[in-house]
């Protein structure tokens, strides 16, 4: 049976690299890659698998080398964001010359650049482009060098066997691998959690966004509830729903809810919504099946903003999603963006009033990055607003790597921490903080994160 690791590369820094997309964590919460955890079900039966996720395990990059030679793969599948890609290639391109295996590797840079990845760095045999998909069993239980569905190598002629099916179902993931009592999220109840899918991509297009070109498709919600089953069967009790939109297919979304609520009350959960999607009728649901926190992207205070990066949004239905989840007893987490393309200083400061005015548990601020893979992105170069040649953008806390053409990168950053601090460091918020915890891990989670943020406000990390 051949031998597969499944690999999060060191770093110096909390690297998120997850689901075609990477960031620096902008506090000391981390959550298991969805990618490896798929992949682990996925691979389970058909060959010996091991997970290293060397950044929660805080390994050195020789400790990690050693882990790897001890258990001597055949294959590894790593992870490697545009976030942390010069650190990732310089781990791996040291890797192939102690190890000398086959090097898969799956980020958001090298699913925007397949080939490019391929011709530039020969250390590098495949590229995976669907990390739910089973062509890596034929790539490996076949010992193929090329042909495999959804997996670019550079045995392929130029393009990879691309397949698409609007449903799909992935064996329930090998949660006993991975280290679930290190990874750590805010606005969690309890722990440990787990991350699982209801469904793939986003149906939207939001220009700015990761998921913008990756196709959309439903799981089964038989293979969910399969996957529920074993989570109870563990006594995790939290779940983090890692969809884009939970709430866009509303029907899908209804079921999941009817389907969690199956077991009782014994499962906490939380997600991501648009708030386009939260009526009534799906909040009812929500809450009576266990959520507690959602998570609306807001990104900006501005109409015409909204309507530039095609979000398909206004801000009177901000509003009312806000209300109505406040209505219903479910906290709120809004994300924003400082700096698009269109925003001023004087919009960025409606943006904070914004914020305040929402009044949401938790407020992420994100500086604008033309991510890879995005409209966004081939805009920004075009236009010359970012040099063609970097690789490395980082959307969390990292300093802007663009500036629009009416604020700079100093004043985007600014805003950013002016943003923190008028958010945050409110005495009514924090009371309201303390006063609303449910359990001990709130607690926890409440001093973990207000020490981190208060190290990053006066720049100690």
């Amino acid at each position: 049976m051949k031998k597969v690791l499944l690999l999060n590369p060191p770093g110096k820094k909390y690297f998120i690299r997850d689901y075609y997309c990477s960031q620096v964590s902008k506090g000391a919460y981390y959550w298991p890659p969805l990618d490896l955890l798929v992949l682990s079900g996925v691979l389970k039966g058909h060959c010996e698998i091991k997970v290293v996720d060397a950044l929660i395990a805080k390994l050195t990059p020789e400790a990690t080398y050693g882990v790897i030679q001890s258990f001597s793969p055949d294959y590894i599948v790593a992870l490697a964001g545009a976030a942390s890609w010069n650190n990732d290639l310089g781990f791996l391109a040291k890797l192939k010359e102690i190890w000398g295996g086959y090097l898969i590797i799956s980020g958001d840079y090298p699913l925007a650049r397949p080939q490019e990845v391929i011709k530039r760095y020969p250390f590098i045999d495949g590229v995976l482009l669907d990390f739910t998909d089973s062509g890596i069993i034929e790539l490996i239980s076949q010992n193929k060098s090329n042909g495999a569905k959804n997996i670019l190598t550079r045995f392929d002629n130029v393009q990879a066997v691309r397949t698409f099916s609007p449903e799909f179902s992935i064996p329930v993931p090998s949660y006993r691998d991975f280290q679930l009592e290190k990874y750590h999220l805010p606005h969690l109840y309890y722990h440990p959690f787990a991350t699982i899918m209801t469904d793939f991509g986003c149906p939207f297009h939001c220009t700015f966004c990761p998921y913008e070109r990756i196709e959309y498709k439903l799981r089964s919600m038989e293979n969910v509830f399969e996957e529920l089953s074993y989570l109870r069967a563990l006594g995790i009790r939290e779940i983090w729903l890692r969809d884009q939109s939970f709430g866009s297919v509303k029907r899908h979304a209804l079921e999941f809810c009817r389907l969690i609520k199956e077991f009782n009350g014994f499962f906490s959960w939380s997600c991501e919504m648009r708030v386009d999607a939260a009526d009534e009728e799906l909040l009812t649901a929500m809450k009576k099946s266990g959520c507690h926190t959602v998570m609306f992207g807001v990104e900006t205070a501005q109409e015409d903003v909204l309507c530039l990066y095609k979000k398909g949004i206004t801000l009177e239905q901000v509003r009312r999603a806000f209300l109505l989840a406040q209505k219903f007893g479910i906290r709120r987490l809004a994300h924003f963006i400082i700096g698009l393309d269109g925003e001023t200083k004087e919009s960025q400061d409606e943006l904070i009033d914004f914020s305040l005015l929402l009044n949401p548990e938790y407020a992420s601020f994100n500086i604008a990055a033309p991510l890879w893979n995005t409209t966004f992105h081939d805009e920004a170069v075009k236009n010359s607003w970012i040099n063609k040649d970097i690789i490395e953008i980082d959307s969390s806390c990292s300093y802007p790597a663009w500036e629009n053409r009416l604020l700079t990168k100093r004043e985007i950053w600014g805003v950013r921490n002016k943003a923190l601090r008028k958010f945050y460091l409110r005495p009514a918020y924090i009371m309201n903080q303390a006063r609303n915890l449910k359990t001990k891990y709130q607690l926890y989670s409440l001093v973990r994160e207000g020490c981190k943020m208060a190290r990053n406000l006066c720049g100690l990390s």
